[in-house]
């Protein structure tokens, strides 16, 4: 048996439903909570229902938030819930906003209040560069995004830059680049 009690926001979508998938291979006999809107689907997880706690969880509610993650007490924490569609996030950015980066600041906060052990996993990506940058991208690339989408990812980047420098925080953020298939 697993000590383990993970938590995959976002469970329902591409990447968080692969992704429990890996966990439920990795790390038998734990714990997966997978953290999902109320209104979604569920179609990419299905197989797996049985072996994952699903919740219902509203990220703007912090008091609920806070105590679903105090109850939890997770060993890890991997964020992928987004509003990730870029044309999107140009006809609605505050709901964009909001929900990408407020969502991550209350997660992140949650966290912070729960437990400074968890190991904490914040998916990013790429349209945190914007399209202006050429050539081999590392930590010294500016981040210069330009949709709201990119934005709303920057903000919970540097959140989360901010909760790993302030509080001691166990974080990673990663960032995920589309492959264009031009060399």
């Amino acid at each position: 048996m697993s000590d383990e009690r993970i938590i995959i926001t976002g469970i329902t979508g591409f990447g968080g439903s692969h992704l429990a998938d890996k966990v439920l291979e990795i790390w038998r006999g734990a714990d997966i909570y997978g953290f999902k809107r109320s209104s979604s689907k569920t179609d990419n997880i299905d197989h797996i229902k049985d072996k994952i706690n699903l919740v219902d969880i509203d990220f703007y509610d912090k008091n609920s938030l806070n105590k679903t993650i105090s109850n939890i007490n997770p060993t890890k924490i991997f964020h992928l819930a987004a509003i990730t569609y870029v044309p999107y996030s140009f006809d609605n950015p505050l709901e964009v906003m909001n929900f990408n980066a407020l969502g991550s600041i209350n997660l992140l906060e949650a966290a912070r209040l729960a437990s400074l052990d968890v190991k904490f996993h914040l998916c990013s990506t790429s349209e945190v560069y914007g399209s202006s940058v050429t050539g081999p991208i590392d930590e010294s690339t500016r981040i210069s995004p330009e949709s709201p989408y990119g934005i709303s990812k920057a903000v919970s980047d540097f959140f989360g830059n901010y909760y790993y420098k302030r509080y001691g925080m166990n974080l990673i953020i990663t960032r995920a680049f589309s492959y264009t298939g031009q060399s």
